[in-house]
This record gives structure tokens, C-alpha cells and sequence, in this order.
């Protein structure tokens, strides 16, 4: 079974500059997995989070990557914003 593992900040925290670094990769490619140093694990990354991408398009890409995954039990990393969160289910019950 997957884990996810989600580096949790709000908007311009620096989530996705610290998933490069952790990752020493500027560029995650679908299909592709990555380790992290004396880490025994494999991930599968989307350093973009949900206030980058909005809710449903954000959903899209980690399914995408999960999809495209080469191995099936490697983990998945991902950048994730609270407020995105926080703020459209306030949205959605305002406008009730």
C-alpha cells in the first residue's frame, strides 16, 4: 500500500523549493521515481501543490503521476496547502 507524504505550508511558504532540495531534482518526470538520501524508499514527486493548480487540476496531476508509476508501491510526495483547502469549503458553504 502507498503511503503520501505531504509537505503542508501556506501559499508561497516555499513547498516546492524545499521538495527540489530535498530531492536534489528540479524536475520530476512522470513515470519516473526519486529517492531521498540514506532514505530506503521510493517516491513518486508532485512538487506543485493545490493552491498552484487549484483543487480538481491538482487532484488530476497526482493521479497522473500515480498512474504513470513504474512501480506500485512506491510512495508519493507531494507539496499541499491547507487554505486552498480551508477556504473553497467556506466558499461552498456561504454559498448555500
Amino acid at each position: 500500500m502507498r503511503r503520501a507524504i505531504l509537505l503542508s505550508g501556506f501559499n508561497n511558504w516555499g513547498k516546492s523549493t524545499h521538495i527540489r532540495n530535498i530531492f536534489h531534482h528540479k524536475r520530476f518526470r512522470l513515470g519516473n521515481e526519486y529517492q531521498i538520501q540514506n532514505i530506503n524508499a521510493s517516491f513518486i514527486v508532485e512538487c506543485r501543490s493545490n493552491d498552484d493548480l487549484s483543487e480538481k487540476p491538482y487532484i488530476d496531476a497526482v493521479n497522473k503521476r500515480i498512474n504513470n508509476a513504474s512501480n506500485s508501491s512506491a510512495d508519493v510526495f507531494c507539496a499541499f496547502c491547507p487554505t486552498s483547502v480551508v477556504l473553497h469549503s467556506v466558499w461552498n458553504l456561504s454559498a448555500r
